[in-house]
């Protein structure tokens, strides 16, 4: 039913039709949920040892959230709350997926994509008037209050205090 309801959503639909990631994004969070919420009530020694140590709830868990690297902003706060909440095997294996993954996209696509994407991300910093205008963020209304801040400090401070509370509240 979830999965009908969700492709009757007028904001499930437009996020396909956009061509945006969003539903694949859901998708791997929300398996990688349904896998917490296994753990939590398969706790038997009994079954921990049946498993092999490779497909362990928390390998697929990290398999299931590796979509979300493609939006960096996403990914650093999930893996704040999950080093909150103690799940440090499972960020293991996230980060061992994700160097292995950027390591293939390095020798697939070269240095300068990476070299474009870090410049792209500082034309956005730099470019006050361009994030004001798109985004009306907590970044975005401190960036016109304190006009004379770097934009850099004012998002990395946001951040900061963002992943701080998400650390505290997991």
């Amino acid at each position: 039913r979830i999965a009908a309801l969700l492709c009757a959503s007028g904001t499930q639909w437009e996020a396909i039709r956009n061509g945006q990631l969003s539903s694949i994004l859901l998708l791997g969070l929300s398996i990688a949920f349904f896998l917490f919420s296994k753990q939590s009530t398969d706790r038997s020694e009994k079954e921990k040892n049946k498993r092999l140590s490779l497909l362990d709830d928390n390998a697929l868990a990290a398999l299931a959230l590796t979509p979300m690297a493609i939006k960096p902003q996403l990914i650093v706060p999930l893996v704040v709350a999950l080093i909150g909440a103690g799940r440090y095997k499972l960020v293991a294996q996230l980060g061992a997926i994700l160097v292995v993954l950027n390591g293939i996209a390095l020798v697939i696509f070269g240095k300068d994509t990476f070299s474009s994407y870090f410049a792209l991300m500082h034309m956005g910093t730099e470019n006050r008037i361009w994030q004001e205008d798109m985004t009306p963020t907590v970044r975005g209304q401190l960036m016109r209050l304190l006009p004379a801040v770097d934009p850099a400090v004012v998002s990395l401070t946001v951040f900061a205090l963002g992943l701080l509370s998400i650390f505290l509240i997991a």
